[in-house]
C-alpha cells in the first residue's frame, strides 16, 4: 500500500515558504537535518537538493547567549581537517567550543533547481528560461486538462509590484493560456491563472512526482 510521506511534505513546504522570502532564492539546510527528513535521498535523486559548501560562521551553542561566530579548523599533517571550533570572546570561562562537522555540512535548495524538476515533471517542450532573477521562470509549454498553456514558475508572489510586473511582462502577455506556479497562496488573486505548487506534487513512500 502506498502511503503519503507526511515528513518529507512538510520539509518540502517549509523550503518553498522559505525560498519564497529568501533574497536571492536560495534556501541551505544542514545535511543532518535532510538525513532524518530525508532518509532516502529523494530530494537529492531528483537534483532538487545539491551540496553546498561548509559553513564559515555558525550560530555557537556553548551558552544560551548563542553568538554567531567565524568557524576555525585544525588540519594534520596532510592538510585535512581534524576539528572543528569556535573562539568564544565573549566570556571567560569558555575558550574553544568544538563544533560536529555534520552542522558544518549544508545542503542547498534552488528555484533554478526547482524550475528544472518542475519542467521535467510536467513534461514542458524545453528548458526553462529565466525572465526575470531570482523571481520568474518560463518552463515552457506542457498540456493542461487537454490545452496546452505556458507555465510560469513565480517566487516571491507578494512582493507589492509582481502583479503589475507579471501583467507587463512581454513574455507572459504573449503566452498561450498562461498557467502560474506559485510556491505559496497569493495574497491577492492574479489576473492570471495559478496553481500553488505544494498542491500538485506528492510525494509516497520513497516517490516524489
Amino acid at each position: 500500500m502506498v502511503k503519503n510521506n507526511l515528513i518529507l511534505s512538510s520539509l518540502f513546504l517549509n523550503l518553498l515558504e522559505q525560498m519564497e522570502t529568501a533574497k536571492d532564492s536560495s534556501v541551505f539546510l544542514p545535511k543532518n537535518r535532510l538525513s532524518v527528513s530525508d532518509p532516502s535521498g529523494i530530494l537529492q535523486n531528483s537534483k532538487l537538493i545539491e551540496d553546498s559548501q561548509p559553513l564559515d560562521s555558525i550560530i555557537c551553542n556553548g551558552c544560551e547567549w548563542r553568538c554567531l561566530k567565524p568557524v576555525q579548523m585544525r588540519y594534520d599533517q596532510d592538510g585535512l581537517v581534524t576539528k572543528a571550533f569556535v573562539i568564544c570572546d565573549e566570556r571567560d570561562d569558555m575558550g574553544n567550543i568544538a563544533i560536529d562537522f555534520r552542522h558544518l555540512e549544508m545542503q542547498k535548495f534552488t528555484l533554478n533547481h526547482l524550475a528544472e524538476w518542475v519542467a521535467q515533471a510536467l513534461s514542458t517542450n524545453r528548458k526553462p528560461q529565466e525572465i526575470e532573477a531570482n523571481s520568474i521562470f518560463h518552463l515552457g509549454v506542457a498540456k493542461v486538462e487537454n490545452k496546452h498553456r505556458d507555465l510560469f514558475l513565480v517566487c516571491h508572489v507578494n512582493q507589492p509590484d509582481l502583479l503589475q510586473r507579471l501583467s507587463q511582462n512581454l513574455t507572459i502577455r504573449q503566452a498561450v493560456d498562461p498557467v502560474l506556479i506559485t510556491l505559496i497562496l497569493p495574497k491577492s488573486k492574479p489576473i492570471i491563472s495559478f496553481v500553488i505548487l505544494s498542491t500538485i506534487v506528492l510525494f509516497e513512500d520513497n516517490n516524489i512526482g
